[in-house]
């Protein structure tokens, strides 16, 4: 058991790509999967605003290939010069800190500034910045000020 567990992901240059967090870590060498309680993903980029995941549980595979959290899942993206906030809440999110991308099947709703979207799952590329919802998608959009 490891408490107050962090690990960092670095690119290419030495930069801080990602860095998982968690209250406590549990590691299984049967099968390498890491079980988190608490856990919080964040992601950093020099010309992206961060992104932040956090979950009440998660496991991830060797490596952190894949992290599927589960358990108030709440996805908040930094504001940019020309994007508010988003903020996103959803039962569970599957991460692919690898391929900076991530999704779920369940229920989402999104919140950015004053806009609001619901949906039944979500495909996030964060290379690209998109944000998809998959199906029963419904949205109220603010008008710009």
């Amino acid at each position: 058991i490891i408490y107050n567990a962090t690990a960092r992901q670095f690119d290419a240059d030495g930069r801080v790509k990602s860095t998982l967090r968690s209250v406590e870590a549990r590691h299984f060498p049967d099968d390498e999967t890491t079980h988190f309680i608490k856990p919080t993903l964040l992601y950093q980029h020099l010309t992206r605003p961060n992104i932040l995941t956090s979950a009440k549980s998660g496991i991830a595979t060797k490596g952190a290939e894949r992290v599927d959290l589960t358990g108030d899942v709440n996805i908040t993206r930094d504001a940019s010069p020309k994007r508010a906030a988003m903020h996103a809440v959803m039962d569970n999110f599957t991460a692919f800190p690898n391929e900076e991308k991530g999704e779920t099947a369940s229920a989402v709703k999104i919140t950015v500034g004053s806009s609001s979207a619901h949906g039944i799952g979500l495909k996030i590329d964060m290379v690209r910045e998109t944000y998809e919802l998959q199906s029963q998608a419904r949205a109220l959009i603010a008008p710009r000020k």
